[in-house]
């Protein structure tokens, strides 16, 4: 990634589009600091459908539990400590 002060990228923000909208991000600093990251609206649009929420999450992952038997027998997933045997 290529890094760029504001003052630099001012003058050169057509050069610094065409750059993010070839694939590479572009970094612009603020007083030697990074301030922003400057990508394509495809690479944008990619990087904010991949957030999900909580919410969706949860709902996710108890439908992948389903058919699971988390109490014991068979596709059993934990055991209870008390329930397990011993092997010696």
């Amino acid at each position: 990634m290529k890094t760029f002060s504001v003052a630099v990228a001012r003058r050169n923000l057509p050069a610094l589009m065409h750059m993010a909208e070839s694939g590479e991000p572009v970094m612009i600093t603020r007083r030697n600091s990074p301030a922003v990251v400057v990508i394509s609206e495809a690479a944008y649009r990619a990087l904010s459908d991949r957030k999900r929420g909580f919410t969706e999450f949860l709902s996710e992952w108890q439908s992948n539990l389903k058919g699971l038997n988390l109490d014991g027998g068979e596709g059993v997933l934990f055991e209870h400590p008390a329930e397990s045997t011993t092997r010696e």
